[in-house]
């Protein structure tokens, strides 16, 4: 039969079937749902690492940030610490009681001897605070179980900007002749600083602000108070500061140097940086939280302050800090060394009557860190890091333990 081209152009213009379209439709929205579904996963993976990736930094800035003060601590400082003023009111760190429990620079007991001693208070390289901090949930933070009271840490060093013990560095080290003179005024102790130090005395970066530490002569400490730029420089020393080193009428204080009120002029003066990690817990408009109300935190961060200068934020969202000790004692040869101890308080051992703080035997700190993610995913959840490790302060763990060459 043939057909004419009228029924032949119709039969090519019919187009698809009903059925082939719903066929189409369902295969297109099924390919739509998985790229959907693929779009959605790769856009909560992206979110995942995101959290994961700040947060892992977080945990690693506070860490380094740790590792490099503490590697530091005990450099160039007096072997064996700074005897402070004795017999007054207790020194103490004089930072951030709402944020750590009060403490104090280590005082080394009375003795009846022979010969006796009084009660003198030391500043050593290292002085832990354990527990001292806040408290917060864990375990290991988690937001389960008891709250663990978290630790801090006082470091101390020689500024190496101020007084590099590199003498190729101009710096205080070096000064212009005279150099430095202490005096006495009245309630006061001054030092007057020669004109052409380098950095300058009223550098703005570099220079000397009140609350900053000062050792002169490397065997005493004095607490600045006020900074007249001169020139000449005078810098004021006064009772009442933060730490309560100023106190001149005691033995070991600033004029502990004189002898029948003359000064061994001139001197040597270098800073010290007294630094203090901690962590400080805020609320959910950012302001910070005491310690004693750690409960009512949303967040936590890692605070390092220097001197007596504000507290600067190392890292966010660090919700664990915890430190241990590895105690070298050279009185007690026969024995390993002990280790991981967490308040660096020594055991009885050795002969040793009773447990006492070691903090001139610290060799080794050990950092527990913890970090959480800055916000939950989208199932609520807070991702979890801790960092662990040990740093061995290179100017308390090194020292000369061999017996003198024998003739």
């Amino acid at each position: 039969m043939k057909i004419s081209y009228r029924q032949h152009f119709r039969k090519i213009q019919q187009g698809f079937s009903l059925v082939e379209l719903l066929i189409a439709m369902a295969v297109t929205i099924i390919v739509l749902v998985g790229a959907m579904m693929m779009l959605m996963k790769s856009l909560d993976t992206n979110d995942t690492t995101m959290l994961m990736d700040e947060m892992q930094a977080n945990a690693r800035a506070g860490t380094n940030a740790l590792a490099q003060d503490i590697n530091q601590a005990g450099t160039g400082i007096a072997w064996g610490g700074y005897t402070l003023a004795s017999g007054g009111t207790a020194e103490n760190f004089g930072n951030n009681a709402n944020y750590l429990t009060p403490n104090t620079f280590y005082t080394v007991p009375a003795s009846a001897g022979p010969p006796a001693t009084p009660a003198t208070n030391v500043m050593y390289g290292i002085t832990p605070v354990d527990g001292g901090g806040p408290a917060i949930a864990g375990p290991q933070n988690k937001g389960t179980g008891a709250p663990t009271q978290m630790d801090g840490i006082n470091l101390v060093y020689i500024d190496p900007i101020l007084s590099s013990p590199d003498p190729t560095i101009s710096n205080w080290n070096t000064p212009p002749a005279p150099g430095p003179t202490v005096a006495d005024a009245g309630a006061n102790v001054t030092i007057t600083m020669p004109a052409g130090m380098l950095p300058a005395v009223n550098d703005a970066n570099s220079g000397i602000r009140i609350g900053d530490v000062l050792a002169l002569n490397n065997s005493v400490i004095g607490v600045v108070s006020n900074v007249a730029p001169g020139p000449p420089a005078v810098i004021t020393l006064s009772p009442g500061d933060p730490y309560n080193i100023n106190q001149f009428g005691l033995a070991g204080s600033v004029r502990s140097l004189a002898t029948g009120g003359v000064y061994p002029n001139p001197v040597t003066v270098m800073r010290l940086l007294v630094i203090t990690y901690f962590l400080q817990g805020i609320d959910g408009l950012g302001n910070p939280v005491t310690r004693v109300n750690a409960a009512t935190a949303v967040d936590f961060r890692l605070m390092r302050q220097v001197n007596q200068q504000a507290a600067t934020v190392v890292a966010e969202h660090i919700n664990y800090l915890q430190f241990a000790y590895d105690l070298g004692d050279p009185s007690c040869l026969a024995g390993a060394p002990m280790s991981h101890i967490p308040n660096a308080v020594e055991p009885v051992t050795c002969g040793i009557p009773a447990a006492k703080p070691a903090y001139d035997k610290i060799r080794s700190v050990y950092i527990n860190l913890g970090a959480r993610s800055a916000t939950p995913d989208k199932h609520g959840v807070y991702y979890q890091t801790t960092i662990n490790t040990s740093v061995g302060p290179r100017s308390l763990s090194y020292n000369n333990t061999y017996p003198p060459d024998k003739p």
